[in-house]
């Protein structure tokens, strides 16, 4: 089931109400929602069987597309021709997501018998898969420079349009290899162009680390670009879990975090945010825990909002009940502005490559007739293309425990499958617990390594005499031909074009 609120008229959440579209994809969790704002649509990406709902067996992997109209909109499976990539992929849970440019984002993740027949034990999914929404192009691109096995599970990421040549993903928080907690002393960075991975270091009042919390990006009113940090699970810690309530913002180019002036009650995690509204987050479901929960499992007190739906103003960074039509503008919020009063823009760099892609102007940040469309963007190895466009804070998606939550390009707020209930469900495991260590690389799946590139200049925007990026030809694209056991594959085949 999907349902659909009215972000057009003004609600609390005693009052909203929940519109019921019916729906043939199959209810997942812990998938991807990737919004495709040229287009008007969104697309439910990876995801397990739901505890709730009886299944056989894991539906053939697939991606899901809705189309929305007026009040109201329908899901269709997305075909792809027998050459595509895809059918090479297979499906994964739990990984970190994220969508803008006109790309979706599919980080790491695992396998287990909720997402594949016949497989019994959970396997841990290495590599960053990319969908290109216009030229419906796939790309399989090594992780290996976020963790030491390319491996990534229930975090959170953010594609940032202001920074870099075409963007920049930023992952935040998940555990990375053997389980352990991938730490928030840095911030791990993917540059779409050269794709290359590095880190910067932050300061500020950052987060714990932490699994399954929510993120959110909104463009500052300065130039700047500010990430919201919203929950997560600290393994093994009720104290650390309850301190996560508080909401964090990341601002970009300081790498400086600030947290919310609040001491909060509980902790949330497996929950979804999106931006609506111009300044407020939306914040659905989750496991919700308080100083008396049992810190040895999963179980979610009663919710303290109704509904399970929360609103936070992101500039004034306070909760509230009601929704607002008519908010102003996002501003800045006063705690980050003050930082950049007194310590001005820039941070101490890590290294050469992060302050490059901070003091180079992003294309997406030009003026409209510079700005490369989907269509005609970067080529990324080892397909055609992928381009790059802005994106909207608005159409930022995350997962649920039952699903996912994104924001329709209409008036409309979708909720894809099932709220997570004000209790634990009876049977269903309990995810919040990620205690999978890598297996033995025989039992991986192969991860696809970027082929070497003569030079840098191959993944460099061509630009023509209009201003606008120009597809490249086949032969600029630099590949190399690997063994089957160098491409992360559903079956050990190869990702070949």
């Amino acid at each position: 089931m999907t349902y659909a609120i009215d972000l057009s008229s003004s609600w609390n959440n005693q009052t909203v109400l929940l519109h019921a579209i019916r729906s043939q994809a199959p209810v997942l969790k812990n998938q991807a929602l990737w919004a495709d704002e040229q287009h008007n649509r969104f697309y439910a990406y990876d995801g397990s069987l739901s505890g709730v709902i009886s299944n056989p067996s894991p539906p053939l992997n697939s991606l899901w597309q809705f189309i929305p109209f007026e009040n109201t909109g329908h899901w269709k499976s997305h075909d792809f021709p027998a050459s595509s990539n895809f059918s090479i992929l297979g499906r994964a849970t739990n990984g970190l997501y994220a969508s803008g440019g006109g790309l979706g984002f599919a980080l790491g993740g695992s396998q287990d018998s909720g997402t594949t027949v016949d497989l019994e034990q959970e396997i841990l999914v290495p590599g960053l898969v990319m969908y290109n929404m216009s030229s419906e192009a796939w790309y399989n691109i090594s992780a290996l420079g976020y963790s030491p096995t390319g491996v990534a599970l229930g975090g959170g990421a953010q594609f940032v349009p202001n920074f870099g040549t075409a963007g920049l993903l930023f992952v935040l928080g998940g555990t990375a290899t053997n389980g352990h907690l991938a730490g928030t002393d840095v911030v791990y960075i993917f540059d779409l162009i050269s794709q290359q991975w590095s880190t910067q270091g932050v300061t500020g009042t950052k987060p714990q680390p932490a699994t399954a919390p929510c993120v959110v990006g909104v463009q500052g009113d300065d130039s700047t670009y500010e990430i919201f940090w919203y929950g997560g699970r600290v393994e093994g810690d009720l104290d650390g879990t309850i301190s996560e309530g508080a909401v964090y913002v990341l601002s970009l180019p300081s790498f400086n975090w600030q947290k919310q002036n609040s001491t909060p009650e509980t902790g949330r995690y497996f929950h979804s945010c999106s931006v609506v509204g111009n300044r407020q987050m939306l914040a659905v479901g989750g496991i919700v825990r308080n100083a008396s929960s049992d810190i040895q499992n999963d179980d979610s007190i009663q919710d303290p909002w109704e509904q399970a739906i929360g609103v936070f103003d992101l500039t004034a960074m306070e909760w509230r009940d009601d929704y607002d039509p008519h908010a102003a503008s996002y501003v800045t919020p006063d705690a980050v502005k003050d930082h950049y009063r007194k310590n001005g823009r820039e941070p101490a760099w890590s290294n050469d490559v992060v302050k490059g892609w901070f003091t180079k102007t992003s294309l997406t940040q030009t003026n409209s007739t510079t700005v490369p469309g989907p269509d005609s963007g970067p080529a990324l190895a080892p397909t055609s293309s992928a381009g790059s466009s802005g994106t909207h804070a608005g159409a930022i998606a995350g997962g649920t425990v039952g699903g996912v939550a994104g924001l329709s390009l209409t008036a409309f707020l979708i909720l894809y499958s099932i709220r997570r209930q004000r209790h634990h469900r009876n049977g269903e495991p309990a995810h919040g617990k990620l205690t999978a260590a890598v297996p033995d690389l025989e039992y991986q799946q192969p991860e696809y390594r970027k082929p070497e590139l003569t030079a840098v200049g191959n993944m460099k925007l061509e630009m023509d005499g209009s201003d606008k990026a120009s597809e490249m030809a086949q032969k600029e694209v630099a590949t190399s031909e690997l063994p089957a056991d160098e491409r992360r594959s559903s079956g050990g085949d190869q990702i070949s074009k």
